[in-house]
């Protein structure tokens, strides 16, 4: 059998109807908005008041200066933070990094005499 045909009769029996597809998309949806509700504090919080039958409609927006703010919350595995980000960035260009929190103030390197880039982290 010609690579062609094998192709399309394996093609044509993995085509599913509309009904499945969206069958599909929904149980996966579901499965990533409970996994996300179940170790991530912030989606915790936000999709906390989603009833049993919601829809992709349902799920509130969320802007980019919200995930920020409560990075270490949104994440979901919780070994990752913005001080571990940041440090690791930093480092990898060669950097030091001190994350302090906002109202602290930057101190120099005791041995070089230099200050390292500062993170301030949000109150």
């Amino acid at each position: 059998m010609s690579l062609l045909a094998t192709m399309a009769r394996t093609y044509g029996k993995d085509r599913a109807s509309r009904e499945k597809l969206e069958r599909i998309r929904r149980k996966r949806l579901r499965a990533l908005v409970d996994y996300a509700r179940r170790n991530s504090p912030f989606y915790g919080e936000l999709y906390g008041g989603l009833g049993a039958d919601w829809t992709l409609g349902d799920l509130p927006p969320v802007t980019k200066p919200e995930l920020m703010a409560r990075f270490d919350d949104v994440v979901t595995d919780r070994a990752v933070t913005m001080a571990r980000v940041l440090e690791t960035f930093f480092e990898s260009k060669g950097l030091q990094v001190a994350v302090l929190p906002s109202k602290t103030p930057p101190s120099p390197d005791p041995v070089s005499g230099k200050f390292k880039h500062v993170y301030r982290a949000k109150d």
